[in-house]
Parts: C-alpha cells; sequence; structure tokens
C-alpha cells in the first residue's frame, strides 16, 4: 500500500534575524525526540545558514535536486544529498553561495520534490528564511501550515502585515498560518501581546523568551536548545510548540 501521507511545516521570519532557523530546527528536534522521523530542510538558496548552526558545511543539495529533471527526482537521489547530525536529525542544506540563488526551477520540480521528501520524512520542517521570493512563494502554496516569527515591535509588525498580504495574494489563507512571537527585549518596551492580535488579526500561537547566552551555547556546540538544555525555559516554550505541530501531524498520517 501506499505510505500514509506525510505533514509538512514551514516556518518563515518576517525579517532576518527574528530567529527562523531556531525555531525549525528547535521543532524538528522536539519531534526526533518524541520518536518522529523528521526531515529539517533549508530551503534559503544562496543565504542558507542551517549547517553551520548544526556544524555542518552548507552544500547546495535542495539546488542539486530542483535543478534535476522531475524524473530523477526519487527516493535514491534524494537520500544522497541528505546530511545526519550527531543527534540522528536529518538535514538537507543549501549553501550560502550568491550564485545558487538564480537557479531555474520549475513548479513541477518543487512539487516532486516536496512529495519525495513526504514519502521519506514524517514531519518534513522547512526552514524558508526571510525572503519571500518565487522559491519560497512555491514551496508555501505546498505545504500544509506555517509558523510566521516576528517580534513585537512596530517595524516586525509592519513587516509581517505586508507578508500576510503576500501570502492571502498566493491563495495561502489564515487557516495556515500561526504566529510565534520571539521577545529580546523588555516587556515594558514590547508592543503588547493583545495589540498584535489586534494588529494582526489573528491570535498568537506561541510566546518564546529570549536566550541570548543559551543560544550562544548551542551555536558553540552545534546542537539545538531543546537537546542542548531540555529544562530550560525557552525549550519548554519550543518543545510545547513542537508538540502541537507533532499532534496536528498525526492527523495527517
Amino acid at each position: 500500500p501506499p505510505p500514509p501521507p506525510s505533514f509538512a511545516l514551514g516556518v518563515m521570519g518576517v525579517k532576518g534575524g527574528v530567529g527562523t532557523t531556531t525555531i525549525a530546527t528547535n521543532i524538528a528536534a522536539a519531534m526526533l525526540t518524541a520518536g518522529d522521523k523528521p526531515l529539517l530542510v533549508d530551503w534559503c538558496l544562496g543565504y542558507g545558514n542551517l549547517g553551520l548552526y548544526l556544524g555542518h558545511t552548507p552544500v547546495p543539495s535542495i539546488a542539486n535536486m530542483i535543478s534535476r529533471p522531475v524524473t530523477d527526482i526519487n527516493d535514491r537521489n534524494l537520500n544522497g544529498q541528505i546530511v545526519t547530525h550527531q543527534s540522528g536529525l536529518r538535514l538537507l542544506l543549501s549553501s550560502s553561495r550568491t550564485q545558487e540563488a538564480q537557479i531555474n526551477f520549475s513548479t513541477d520540480s518543487v512539487r516532486a520534490l516536496l512529495g519525495t521528501m513526504k514519502r521519506m520524512a514524517n514531519p518534513v520542517v522547512c526552514d524558508l528564511g526571510s525572503r519571500y521570493n518565487p522559491l519560497i512563494s512555491q514551496v508555501a502554496r505546498e505545504i500544509d501550515q506555517l509558523v510566521i516569527v516576528l517580534e513585537p515591535n512596530k517595524v516586525s509588525l509592519a513587516m509581517a502585515r505586508e507578508l500576510f498580504q503576500s501570502l492571502e495574494a498566493d491563495g495561502i489563507g489564515r487557516g495556515r498560518l500561526n504566529i510565534v512571537v520571539i521577545n529580546r527585549a523588555q516587556s515594558s518596551l514590547q508592543t503588547p501581546w493583545q495589540e498584535i492580535e489586534q494588529h494582526l488579526g489573528q491570535d498568537i500561537k506561541a510566546i518564546i523568551s529570549a536566550a541570548p547566552e543559551l543560544a550562544f551555547q548551542t551555536i558553540e556546540a552545534n546542537m539545538p536548545m531543546v537537546l542542548f538544555r531540555p529544562n530550560s525555559i525557552t525549550s519548554n516554550q519550543l518543545a510545547k510548540l513542537a508538540e502541537d505541530f507533532r499532534n496536528r501531524s498525526i492527523a495527517y498520517r
């Protein structure tokens, strides 16, 4: 019989530096800990940093796949591009070579690649970066749920509204969007969460506490927070977020 349908989750930042890669990595790592078989994918062609974050040399694996003929996008060829982190988390990487961002791709190749990923993993967790370009737009159309990462300030909120308009223009409804707020400043300097919900017209899925010292330590150790220090406040918040999406993914099996 054909394999059961898999769940694909995308994580997208409204701007650079808000913690998109951190959120995607820790969701995938928490799901791995829970017994799932996730595949963590860096779709940021030309500015990929997921590999560096986890101690792997960034390689143009995504570029190598979507530049192939659709008939060559299969389990065997995809498996040859996957690397495995020391934790057991499987990774499909992009490099930071600027020319990689100029690669040509077709809608069919993106669909075929995502379909192959779904056969080989459950869930598929996609780091979509913060650049809403034609490739990211196509991927966003094909996945099941999107996490939108932002900071609680007026600049981030303004950019979030622009992003929401672009997503809606591409047929991606609010029912697929999940707002995650990253706190980086004192609460008195931040926009209150009630105002964020009112401004964006959508409930906040999670609020994640900033942990700069822990973030530095995990980068130095090349480990996700939820594995490096699972009992920290931030790790618990990330694990709870992952559990929510894991429960959704079970419905797809």
